[in-house]
């Protein structure tokens, strides 16, 4: 059986930065809070973020890239922007306690993290 996808909006990755800028230090953020917030933004079952990142902006740290973390948590490889070990350190120096999770304690994860995720709807 075929089943249709979701009609979809697509949002510049401009869009994306801007929203991720709204979270300030000591808060941390999910894609999926993001994509949720422009979704219900615009009115649509799903977004997708296109484009080209900023990422001379990224590296000059003028968007906080590095407060996005997994859905559980968890901290992840950029490949381009940050390893894990880089985030983990930018994250703490925000105050967040990074701790060992994960299958045998391989992962790093922002502890009690769903206490520290920012808030989009409550900024409206």
């Amino acid at each position: 059986v075929y089943v249709p996808a979701l009609p979809c909006k697509e949002i510049d990755y401009s869009e994306y930065v801007e929203i991720l800028k709204r979270v300030p230090a000591g808060k941390i953020t999910r894609y999926e809070d993001i994509t949720k917030y422009l979704a219900k933004k615009y009115n649509v079952p799903r977004v997708e973020i296109v484009g080209q990142r900023p990422l001379q902006a990224a590296f000059n740290k003028e968007y906080p890239y590095w407060r996005v973390v997994t859905s559980r948590g968890f901290l992840y490889e950029d490949r381009v922007l940050h390893t894990v070990e880089e985030q983990k350190v930018l994250l703490e120096a925000e105050g967040h306690t990074v701790i060992s999770g994960g299958a045998r304690g391989k992962s790093l994860k922002v502890e009690n993290y769903t206490s520290v995720l920012y808030d989009f709807d409550k900024e409206d």
